[in-house]
């Protein structure tokens, strides 16, 4: 294999890095391995670059309830296989932890008038169409709940970065937009996605919007830097540490 020198400025910050995400209704497949994988891989690239990097990983036991699903993870055991394929969580967050907080975060959002009673009975956001709340079955949507996640993250790093199948994509769209709301700065907010056969009915379209809408990306350096890393990993390659300068000897 070719090598090739790419010379980074140096990254002295936090970075938590949220990977294999699972739901405790599901069994351990081949995206939670890829996650997991993809997780590891990101991890050392940022620690390569010097960041002080805090692994996080995210468990779902929220939605099982709502979706009459049986809770079958055997988490110790899914702790292992993920540790396996490299990506060591030093924090997990359960979804339910984060209920408070969204309530927290939905009375905010109705006081300042960004958030307001749809039609159908959802509430949503007054501009962006997200949906934030099912009263009739007292369930906080997904994108919510991931918001108060990442204020929790933000509290403690200035990057974030999440690495998620595909089918994520809109529902973390979703979660900048509350964000924004909230008058949090998302350009340090970074999501990876990785193709997989998963079909999550909490993150489905309509379960996120009660109408299409979009939201731009921004570059900074961790942006880049991964755009940078997913370019050389399709192309078979890796981004190693640059060897220290050597002085000259006089």
């Amino acid at each position: 294999m070719k090598s090739i020198a790419v010379n980074f400025p140096s990254l002295k910050s936090k970075i938590i890095v949220e990977a294999a995400h699972v739901y405790t209704y599901e069994s351990v497949s081949e995206h939670h391995v890829r996650g997991a994988q993809l997780g590891s891989m990101i991890c050392q690239l940022f620690q390569n670059l010097g960041g002080q990097v805090e692994p996080w990983l995210f468990i779902d036991n929220y939605n099982a309830h709502f979706e009459a699903r049986e809770e079958v993870l055997d988490v110790p055991k899914y702790l292992h296989q993920i540790a396996q394929n490299g990506f060591i969580p030093q924090k997990i967050i359960y979804e339910t932890e984060m209920v408070t907080q969204a309530q927290v975060v939905l009375e905010s959002l109705l006081k300042e008038g960004f958030a307001k009673k749809h039609h159908t009975g959802s509430i949503i956001l007054t501009k962006g169409n997200v949906k934030l709340y099912e009263p009739s079955k007292d369930r906080y949507c997904c994108s919510l709940l991931d918001a108060s996640l990442y204020l929790l993250k933000l509290s403690q790093a200035p990057y974030c970065v999440t690495i998620l199948p595909q089918e994520y994509e809109k529902q973390q769209i979703a979660t900048k937009i509350i964000l924004k709301k909230l008058g949090i700065e998302t350009d340090t907010i970074q999501a990876i996605y990785y193709g997989a056969q998963t079909n999550h009915t909490s993150v489905s379209t309509e379960n996120v919007f009660v109408e299409k809408s979009e939201l731009s990306s921004t570059l900074n350096s961790i942006s880049t830097t991964l755009q940078l890393f997913d370019i050389i990993h399709k192309l078979g390659g890796n981004i190693l540490p640059c060897p220290a300068p050597q002085e000259d000897s006089q």
